[in-house]
């Protein structure tokens, strides 16, 4: 999934009509050309950057001209990494999460549409308002802007928009705005048809090159753009398409499960140390995969009182969706020292890793066979790596407890295209069981994402 496509569309770089006799390597060349004309990079530059990278600049260029933060004389004097700071400066502005640098640039740009169920990424990619506007405007008034600009684009009265929720309003607002924006139909075409019809037009033209027919009548609105702006892993993964066939046009890309933060649910009943209303707690992860081991200790979260949240970012798994297996020990720092317990969870993952390897041993180290004979060797063995943790660290008031999380293959590829969640600012996809002890309740949680 590489969004090459829906840059091209949303920049109105080239229309429905023009990408749909053209191949993947044909969209990469114009967009590296059109991206070339319009930052200071060269084509050379460019070339060098693969087809996820080059998506991701391509889709922060578009949403700084269209949203008008910089107009195009003066994106064209930014590189691709100034055009990056300069979203981030101005995400930085209106929202509390912390390391937006750690974040794609397709994540940055997915972070500057959300908001009121997709209404404000509606009202921004259709250029009914911009984003100083935007920003200053509340959620019922971006709601009421979105119908009222949607009763021209559509044989609809105000009413049947006004009885839809925000998801299903944004939903019909990005079919008509795509269907308009990417040649389509024009706007006066559309403001003759129904929100159904215009629906059913753009089912018609995704069937053109997808031949899923009537499977497609399965997605919302909203999903049906994202097909059609290129997110084939989102149609491959839905339609339950054979991912690890021999037809080389269904290429699964590689994902990345990143460790993003801690929920705290309750905090411990004492700590024994000079902050006794606190707890000061870290955790050890450690992620098997068929492809190795990764174990991780994270830094000592000062300060932590029930309800908060702390955001980090560490990355876990990279590769193909064959299953991660996580087992978590989480700790409460008073006296010990967490060089010590880091060293200890490198001794749990160093005997886990070849358990589980071993039962691996001769299983084809290809597609589904893997990922099943993973899941397998987990359900037999993941207990034991948790009582492991539980027996080697066993010995005092730091541990506050231990779970594990299995991620089937499939979960991994859904979780790369399932919407965020979200608590005070912290973004994530998918949350540990709860890890309780001497009081205390929290939860780990995690993303996968699509590398650029």
């Amino acid at each position: 999934m590489s969004y090459v496509r829906g840059v091209l569309l949303s920049g109105r770089f080239r229309s429905w009509r023009d990408l749909h006799g053209m191949g993947g390597e044909d969209q990469r060349n114009t967009l590296i050309t059109e991206l070339a004309a319009r930052t200071a990079e060269s084509v050379g530059a460019l070339r060098a950057r693969n087809n996820l990278d080059l998506s991701g600049a391509g889709a922060v260029l578009v949403l700084l001209r269209t949203a008008g933060i910089r107009d195009e004389a003066a994106l064209r004097t930014m590189t691709v990494d100034d055009q990056r700071n300069t979203l981030i400066t101005e995400l930085a502005a209106i929202t509390d999460l912390g390391n937006l640098q750690g974040l794609t640039n397709l994540e940055l740009v997915r972070l500057a549409l959300r908001g009121s169920g997709g209404v404000r990424g509606v009202l921004l990619a259709g250029g009914f308002l911009g984003w100083r506007a935007l920003n200053a405007t509340s959620a019922d008034d971006q709601r009421n802007t979105l119908i009222a600009n949607l009763v021209h684009l559509c044989r609809q009265e105000g009413g049947f928009f006004q009885g839809m929720d925000d998801a299903t309003l944004a939903g019909c607002g990005a079919i008509s705005v795509l269907l308009r924006d990417a040649g389509i139909r024009d706007a006066a075409t559309l403001a003759g048809l129904t929100a159904d019809e215009q629906r059913n037009i753009l089912i018609v033209e995704i069937d053109a090159f997808t031949k899923q027919g009537q499977e497609l009548q399965r997605f919302n609105n909203a999903d049906l753009v994202r097909i059609a702006l290129g997110d084939d892993f989102l149609l491959r993964t839905s339609l339950d398409i054979d991912l690890d066939g021999p037809d080389p046009e269904l290429f699964l890309p590689p994902l990345v499960l990143r460790y993003r933060g801690l929920r705290c649910f309750g905090e411990t009943d004492w700590d024994g140390d000079d902050t006794p209303t606190e707890d000061e707690p870290y955790l050890g992860i450690i992620a098997i995969a068929p492809s190795g081991t990764t174990d991780v200790t994270t830094r000592i979260y000062t300060g932590f009182d029930s309800g908060e949240v702390e955001a980090d970012l560490l990355e876990l798994y990279r590769g193909e969706a064959r299953g991660v297996g996580l087992t978590l020990a989480l700790f409460e720092h008073d006296f010990s020292d967490p060089a010590a317990m880091e060293r200890l969870v490198k001794q749990v993952a160093e005997k886990a890793g070849p358990l589980l390897g071993g039962a691996l041993a001769a299983v084809p180290a290809v597609g589904s066979f893997l990922a099943a004979a993973f899941e397998a060797a987990w359900a037999e063995y993941g207990d034991d790596i948790v009582r492991w943790l539980n027996d080697t660290f066993d010995f005092g008031d730091d541990l506050i407890g231990t779970t594990s999380l299995y991620l089937s293959a499939r979960q991994l590829r859904e979780l790369a295209s399932a919407p965020w969640q979200e608590q005070a600012g912290l973004q994530f996809k998918v949350d540990s069981p709860l890890i309780s002890g001497d009081g205390a309740s929290y939860k780990a949680v995690f993303d996968v994402v699509i590398p650029e």
